[in-house]
This record gives C-alpha cells, structure tokens and sequence, in this order.
C-alpha cells in the first residue's frame, strides 16, 4: 500500500514538470508560430491565441498560485488535468507541423497518465497546497478545516444543527 503512494508521489511529479514543460513548450511555438507570420487565415490566428494562453495556463497551473487555482479550479483534480491535456492535444493536433504533432501525443500521453492516476489514487487532488495541510488528523487540514471552510462558506455562518445551543433553540 504504502509503495503504491511512493509510486503516485513520483508519477505525479513527473506529470507536473511534463506539464510544466509542453505548457511552456506550447506557448513558445505559438509565439514562434506569429513573429515567423505563419498566420494565413482567422483560423490559425485564434488557435494560436488559445495555444498561448492555454499553454501558459497549464504552466502556471504546475505552480503554487492560488489566484489563479480558484479562478480554473478544475485543475486541481486529475480528471480535470487530464480532460484539460486531452483537449489541448486535439486542438494542437496538426500532421502538417511536426512540432505541433509531438507535442499533441505528449499532451494525449499526459491525460492518460492524469486518468490513471485519477482512477488509482485514493486523493485526487493535484496539489498538496489543496489538501488542507498536515493531514486527515493535524491540526490545519483535514475533517476539522473542511467543516470550518463549509460553515462560513461565502462569508456566511451556517448553524450546526447539531450543536448543544441549537438544540435548546438559542439564537446563534
């Protein structure tokens, strides 16, 4: 069992500096693609918007930025890392540009690997910034933190219905 999470520990670290690099891989070529002016129609012009901010998007994502997280939350969770890859691999699939083409089976590869990984692990979250902390015990993460976060969700107070103040019908 506990060889099992060294394996995910090390594939997933592996998964995110892969990412990390066609992220940025991704960005550079589209880069490339308009100062060489290889734009001919409206077509290849949005595509090669969406390969630079989708590139720099999944770059970013490999890094602990929780601005942006909470604004593409579904990269956090490897089924969403893996959708997110198999999509930019169909979008930058292109047999007439060998770069392109590469990268496409290197985005395709990553999503597998992202839903193996969301098949097989027990947490399914990328990041361990995401977790909660310490643990399922300590003292920031785990049971304690997710009822904190879901009583004041959206700067409101829910009341625990199972509290001894709610029970004798005290106003909380």
């Amino acid at each position: 069992m506990v060889g099992q999470e060294i394996n995910d520990v090390k594939i997933s670290t592996a998964l995110k500096i892969t990412s990390l690099i066609s992220g940025l891989a991704l960005a550079v070529l589209a880069i490339y693609k308009f100062s060489a002016l290889g734009i001919f129609n409206a077509r290849d012009f949005f595509l090669t918007i969406y390969y630079i901010i989708f590139g720099i998007l999944l770059a970013l994502s490999e890094m602990p930025c929780k601005v942006l997280m909470s604004c593409v939350s579904f990269l956090g969770f490897y089924i969403g890392k893996a959708l997110f890859c198999l999509f930019l691999g169909t979008i930058v699939f292109d047999t007439g540009n060998a770069f392109f083409l590469v990268l496409a089976i290197v985005f395709w590869v990553e999503g597998i690997m992202y839903f193996s990984l969301a098949c097989g692990c027990k947490k399914n979250i990328v990041n361990k910034e995401e977790e909660g902390g310490e643990g399922e015990k300590g003292e920031k993460g785990g049971a304690k933190a997710e009822k904190a976060d879901k009583k004041e969700e959206n700067g409101f107070k829910s009341v625990d219905l199972n509290s001894p103040a709610a029970e004798n019908g005290a106003a909380v």
